[in-house]
């Protein structure tokens, strides 16, 4: 599943046609035929916009790759909670993203971004680390997203913790010392022989992360209580969240690792959200049009708006074509431009159908 940053938004934003077309519609992730018959229903509604807009020929190409992809049954049998694509004539570009969408296209001289916010703006990189006898696996992690990072050169150089106490027990009786074992030995000399391996092995797989992964990510840590506690002990720049996952998980687990996770860590995503909803800077706009034009001008530096209003706009373009736009979803295009945050707000939280901070 591909990996959605911010600077994917961006670069969506930035495509240039004549006409753009977005289309979204909730998915099912066990690949039922459901799936390709909501697009199929959903494209009847974007072809009758696009015949609107672009002469027959011109619909006909446009629409081709829609086609092509609504016969392409492999593609529908790999799917999220959502599908998300962004078209014109040069681009077509179809997400799989973890958003459960309320079917939905749009047509205009821009993308409609403002559904595909959640992946962007609500959530923080993590690690997840699973700490075993086996190895000690590290995952970057988002709200949505898990990627195992590649440590087969750590398991080459360290090994499990058998293989570990093998080679130290080789370059022992050779004289050699391994890591920082004979430092610990003396700093923790009631340690059994036993927990004295078991740290050598820790803080030399700490010392190999280190320079793998990003020392200022936080990390949430998975292991049993015994190396749990041998971890946290360990000598490391790694930042540990206080909150963890007890118990000997594998990485077959590593699906329902992540949701635990990110059950674990819901003040850590919505920290930055929340800052924003509940900032002593809200403003709540009685006009959109003046946060549009504020948009434009950069005056912007975080917006929010409901994922379900749209305030929609007649626009006449100079080859007399007539666009219903959202202003919403421009003012949202218009703050990430000039380098502001966009959020999707609850109702619980604003009556308004749109909020936002002002730089001045």
């Amino acid at each position: 599943m591909k990996l959605l940053k911010k600077k994917d938004l961006k670069q969506i934003i930035s495509k240039k046609g004549d006409i753009n077309a977005s289309l979204f519609i909730p998915t099912h992730r066990d690949g039922s035929d459901i799936n390709r018959i909501q697009f199929s229903s959903i494209l009847k509604e974007l072809k009758s916009k696009i015949i609107t807009v672009l002469e027959e020929d011109e619909a006909k190409k446009f629409l081709r790759p829609f086609y092509e992809l609504e016969k392409n049954t492999s593609f529908w049998k790999y799917q999220s909670d959502g599908l998300a694509i962004f078209a014109n004539k040069n681009y077509f570009e179809p997400l799989a993203l973890p958003i459960n969408f309320e079917p939905f296209t749009y047509v205009s001289d821009h993308f409609y971004v403002k559904s595909i916010l959640p992946v962007l703006n609500e959530d923080d990189d993590f690690y997840m680390l699973i700490a075993n006898k086996s190895k000690i696996q590290p995952f970057l992690c988002s709200r949505y997203w898990i990627e195992e990072i590649d440590i087969e050169e750590e398991i080459q150089t360290i090994g499990n913790f058998s293989e570990f106490q093998i080679t130290r027990n080789k370059g022992a009786v050779q004289g050699h010392s391994i890591g920082s074992g004979s430092l610990i030995h003396k700093q923790n000399p009631k340690l059994d022989k036993s927990n004295r391996a078991l740290t050598n092995y820790v803080n030399e797989w700490m010392k190999a992360l280190e320079t793998k992964i990003d020392n200022e990510i936080p990390v949430l840590l998975v292991a049993d209580d015994r190396m749990m506690s041998v971890v946290r002990s360990s000598k490391t720049k790694l930042s540990f969240f206080d909150k963890e996952i007890r118990g000997n998980y594998a990485k077959e687990n590593i699906l329902l690792l992540h949701e635990m996770a990110v059950k674990k860590l819901q003040d850590f995503f919505n920290e930055k959200k929340v800052k924003y909803i509940e900032g002593q800077e809200l403003k709540d706009p009685k006009d959109l049009i003046d946060v549009y034009e504020a948009s434009k001008d950069g005056r912007v530096s975080a917006i929010g708006v409901q994922n379900l209003s749209n305030e929609m706009v007649q626009i006449k373009e100079d080859k007399d074509r007539v666009f219903d736009v959202c202003m919403l979803n421009l003012s949202v295009i218009n703050t990430i431009r000039n380098g502001g945050d966009a959020f999707l707000i609850d109702q619980d939280h604003q009556d308004e159908k749109m909020t936002a901070i002002y730089r001045y």
